[in-house]
């Protein structure tokens, strides 16, 4: 056979050990890999890179990265661009953990990686929760003089940030300065949106005027951030002198920064400034979505504007795209607690038959609203409904419905419903004990509540708190078992509970109310003492 002839038939092999890897029969192209390697026919080097090629193209990353670890073995000289693609496809496959083992590899072997790799390796570590290590491989760019570039140290601040390793972050920005290399609005948005989430509003601010005094324009996820924590600790004022500074930058506000303003101003009972600033956004033609109407409604409904929730949900409720199962649970939600019960349930029944799926809180809210008019075998019956249509209730949802059944004596469904929520793992909590120690006590079963008090004690659950203690005393006394429940109040530090005003003003009642005042003026000492050491 010709030197041709041979050639062109170890390329052949070459194609078919390269084919044969992207198919997975990887033992096979091996295996006629060395048998090539052995005819000196081709250029093994080259060869040697294309099957990296072709393993890493068919998602082979971790053969390839073994391989590359076995070719000093096999007597090759890899180059450094075989070990950026091996690394990258890495990278792509999430694996990057192998990727810095690559990079490990070649430090091991005295090869030094070059700026490429090490810019690959920081954004992927920084982002993968190991910002620690992608500072060590910035650092080492750093001293080798390479290209620094704003972005490898934003993310190194961002990795750091997601971490809540504030200080660290500070220091890489700060090092950053040092080196020349001149912040961005990236930058100053990802130290922004860290201290916000800190909690820290001087700093973020401090850092918002920075920006602007260096000449760094605000973007509007500048905005956004800082106003959606302004929102979140009502601090309305500044929130509008921002809005202010997008103005003058020619900037509109987006939905999420109303949407923001909105929640803030309904929970400070600026009802008169959300309607101005409906006005602002049909300005800046900005349409509410139904989040924005939610949050009006469910706002009007907490400062008991029922009529001006029911004409905003009427005005915008046959707008297509506006009104869903949201701004439906808000305003039936408004309905039941301002206790128009028939028309929650009007618009309740109205929101299925228009397609839409009920969720937890709108059922919820609708029990709630029945129990608490006393028609609580209408709420069991849309509760049956709601688990009917898989929807599952919450611990709330149980609660509600045990506290109605408690309240009005009726043992049987209270206990089902206390033994349906353990069997679906629905989590009891204090309030579900103290609703069940409350309605039997109060209907005249304090055995019953006793029972209950001392099946949550032997369990030593969590549940066990002040507030359940303070049922069970009340039941004691409401019975005239003035003894128990004297008894049961010395008990209380004894397991760690700490008694409140509430509990005092119930024992020194009882106790006064039945003549022992002796006793009565012990327990105000108590009370005195107690109340001087905190």
């Amino acid at each position: 056979m010709s030197e041709r002839d041979e050639v062109a038939s170890s390329e052949a092999r070459l194609e078919l050990v390269c084919g044969l890897a992207r198919l997975g029969k990887l033992e096979d192209a091996m295996q006629i890999f060395s048998t090539l390697m052995g005819t000196g026919g081709i250029r093994t080097n080259e060869a040697f890179g294309k099957l990296m090629y072709s393993l890493c193209q068919a998602g082979h990353t971790t053969e390839a990265c073994n391989l590359l670890k076995a070719a000093k073995v096999l007597g090759l000289s890899v180059g450094m661009d075989i070990f950026k693609g091996v690394v990258s496809s890495l990278i792509k496959a999430e694996q990057v953990k192998d990727a810095y083992a690559i990079y490990l590899h070649l430090k091991s072997i005295d090869r030094v990686p070059d700026s490429a790799i090490l810019d690959d390796l920081v954004f992927a570590l920084a982002q993968t929760g190991e910002a620690s290590i992608a500072y060590k491989l910035l650092q080492e760019l750093i001293a080798s003089s390479g290209q620094l570039r704003p972005e490898l140290f934003n993310c190194t601040i961002k990795g750091f940030a997601m971490e809540g390793q504030t200080d660290t972050a500070i220091k890489v920005f700060l090092e950053m300065q040092s080196e020349g290399v001149q912040p961005n609005v990236v930058t100053y948005n990802t130290l922004i949106d860290m201290f916000c989430k800190k909690g820290d509003l001087t700093e973020a601010l401090k850092l918002y005027h920075d920006m602007k005094d260096l000449g760094i324009e605000p973007t509007i996820v500048t905005f956004s951030t800082i106003i959606n924590h302004l929102g979140r600790l009502n601090v309305i004022d500044k929130a509008y002198e921002l809005l202010r500074d997008m103005t003058a930058l020619n900037m509109k506000p987006n939905l999420i920064i109303y949407n923001t303003l909105f929640k803030a101003l309904g929970r400070s009972g600026h009802t008169e400034a959300a309607s101005q600033l409906v006005k602002q956004m049909a300005d800046d033609g900005i349409y509410p979505d139904g989040f924005t109407f939610s949050i009006l409604i469910s706002n009007l409904g907490k400062l008991k504007k029922i009529r001006a929730a029911r004409q905003l949900f009427e005005r915008v409720k046959d707008k297509p795209g506006v009104v869903d199962v949201v701004t439906y649970t808000s305003f039936i939600a408004a309905l039941g607690k301002a206790g128009h019960v028939r028309e929650a349930l009007k618009y309740f029944l109205e929101m299925k038959q228009r397609g839409l799926e009920a969720n937890v809180i709108t059922y919820t809210s609708i029990i709630d609203a029945l129990v608490k008019k006393g028609r609580r075998r209408m709420g069991h019956t849309i509760f049956k409904d709601m688990v009917r249509a898989g929807c599952k209730p919450n611990t709330l949802t149980y609660n509600i419905l045990i506290r109605g059944f408690a309240n009005a004596g009726d043992l049987v469904t209270t206990k089902n419903l206390l033994y349906d929520m353990e069997a679906r793992g629905c989590e009891s909590d204090p309030f579900t004990y103290s609703a069940l120690i409350n309605g039997f006590g109060r209907t005249g079963y304090t055995d019953e509540a006793y029972e209950i008090f001392k099946l949550i004690k032997k369990r030593g659950c969590k549940s066990l708190d002040v507030v359940v203690w303070n049922s069970m005393l009340g039941a004691f006394l409401k019975a005239g078992k003035v003894d128990e429940a004297l008894a049961s109040f010395y008990e209380m530090p004894e397991l760690g509970i700490v008694p409140t005003t509430k509990t005092y003003r119930l024992i020194i009642f009882g106790l006064r109310n039945c003549g022992r005042n002796i006793e009565a003026e012990k327990v105000e000492k108590l009370q005195l003492m107690n109340s001087s050491e905190l």
